[in-house]
């Protein structure tokens, strides 16, 4: 979590990015902090 701390993300938000980046790192949320997460290349946003 301290990665993302200048983000706005709950406790869920990070969590769902945590397992992300264990399992594959695709997630499907229209959320735009995901979006920025994203952009460091560790996750997957669809769609």
């Amino acid at each position: 979590m301290a990665r993302y701390r200048d983000l706005p993300l709950g406790f869920a938000d990070a969590a769902v990015v945590a397992v992300a980046e264990r399992n594959g790192g695709l997630v499907l949320s229209l959320d735009r902090y995901f979006h920025m997460v994203a952009q460091e290349g560790t996750i997957r946003v669809l769609p």
